[in-house]
């Protein structure tokens, strides 16, 4: 008779990440967690982490066994931590995001020309256009953007996983530069 107690290991059970988890606690929480907030917690990049699996898989590694990653039904991935945080430290510095979320501010609602310029911080590139007070689109900006090698270096811009962030003196002041050449 099989013991079907054996079939699935204790850190194997599916949990919840706790939001308020520190990356340490994150880490030494046991357990079988959906990639997205794994990734969303420690400031990852899910989709690289995606494609570097698949590419590891191609290769013939098992992914579960040396990274805790499996995709499951769908496209649904999920991270068995025991394996994951022996990887992390590599995970961290490969397809770490270049955002600290606690730094991103928003700009007040009904914010005057003058309040506009004295701005300070980093802000979502889209909350900046959207104000009304530069004479580019987002798209326009965008374009100049990509044609950046370094946007972050050069213009204070950078892309994170959805969206693009300004640091917003730097930036004003190389659209300034740029645009009026």
């Amino acid at each position: 008779m099989v013991d079907l107690g054996r079939l699935f290991q204790n850190d194997e059970i599916s949990r919840e990440v706790d939001p308020q988890w520190s990356e340490d606690e994150l880490l030494n929480n046991d357990g079988l967690y959906g990639l997205s907030k794994v990734a969303d917690q420690l400031n990852l990049d899910k989709r690289k982490i995606r494609e570097f699996a698949r590419d590891e898989e191609k290769a013939g590694i098992d992914i579960y066994s040396e990274y805790g990653l499996k995709k499951i039904e769908g496209s649904q991935w999920k991270i068995l931590m025991r394996n994951f945080k022996q990887a992390y430290k590599d995970f961290k510095y490969r397809f770490s995001i270049n955002e600290v979320k606690e730094n991103i501010q928003r700009i007040p609602k009904g914010v005057t020309r003058k309040d506009f310029f004295g701005l300070r911080g980093y802000y979502k590139l889209k909350d900046v256009i959207k104000q009304g007070f530069l004479p580019f689109e987002h798209r326009e900006v965008i374009a100049y953007l990509n044609r950046l090698e370094d946007p972050r270096a050069v213009a204070g811009a950078w892309k994170g996983p959805k969206e693009w962030y300004v640091d917003f003196e730097v930036f004003i002041i190389n659209l300034h530069k740029h645009f009026t050449r």
